[in-house]
């Protein structure tokens, strides 16, 4: 069969596809919405946003070099073996270039990189109810064979909701005891932001398990680990963060 093209206009950025003669939506050629732009060293680091692999920082570092995403918020995390992971949150904003300054720490004899956070698998979402047209049932027909009525599918069956805790019992929660310097620096615990209850030190309750502690400041090497949480038991952590080298 064939098809009929036509161009509404002679500016390819705003083009406007006809298919036959009823608009058609044609693909933006325009810049993305929202960039980032690296000012980091060393720049062979590696850049992984919001968990998947997108280059070197040597890929993005140059006026005319961005790493393109959607605006919103973001997880960028810079590796590289014998220098200290590096994680920041950050929200992009559209039609817009966001620059992010960094020195990677490199790490004392002894001590090994920390491999950036695999991405979690997006779940594909599965109905449960009757077979979907094209898979097994027939559209039905109405008169002169034009297509009828859609068919009543029953509704998917309703999953129990979860609990509202995972962790009841304190008996499964430990203590984390975290004392930073510079005592106005910024805490994120599993990637969310901890308010400061203590000038001195941080008395924090998790669940057993491993947790992701970062501690950042402007004008201050971010520092990123993880430790393990026994229940019952209480684990100390020590931070002081360096000045940044200028």
């Amino acid at each position: 069969m064939a098809v009929a093209l036509t161009l509404a206009s002679s500016s390819l950025s705003s083009a406007q596809v006809i298919v036959g003669g009823y608009p058609y939506p044609a693909y933006r050629y325009a810049a993305r919405d929202a960039a980032i732009r690296f000012d980091v060293k060393p720049d062979k680091a590696a850049v992984y946003l919001d968990g998947y692999y997108a280059g070197v920082v040597d890929d993005f570092d140059s006026w005319y070099q961005r790493l393109y995403t959607s605006p919103g918020p973001h997880q960028i995390t810079l590796f590289l073996e014998g220098y200290r992971t590096y994680t920041e949150q950050v929200y992009l904003t559209y039609d817009n270039t966001f620059k992010l300054h960094h020195r990677l720490e490199r790490l004392a004899p002894g001590e090994g990189s920390q491999r950036p956070t695999a991405p979690a698998p997006v779940p594909v979402p599965q109905y449960q109810g009757a077979p979907l047209p094209g898979q097994g049932a027939p559209l039905p027909r109405g008169p002169y064979g034009r297509p009828g009525p859609p068919p009543n599918y029953p509704p998917p069956p309703q999953e129990a909701p979860p609990p509202q805790s995972a962790f009841p019992n304190e008996a499964q929660r430990g203590t984390l005891s975290l004392s930073v310097e510079p005592g106005d620096a910024e805490i994120l615990v599993d990637g969310n932001p901890w308010r400061v209850q203590s000038p001195d030190r941080q008395l924090i309750e998790l669940p057993d398990g491993r947790h992701n502690i970062q501690v950042r400041k402007t004008g201050y090497v971010g520092y990123l680990t993880d430790v393990q949480i026994h229940a019952g038991q209480t684990t100390t952590l020590d931070v002081r963060l360096k000045t940044q080298p200028q």
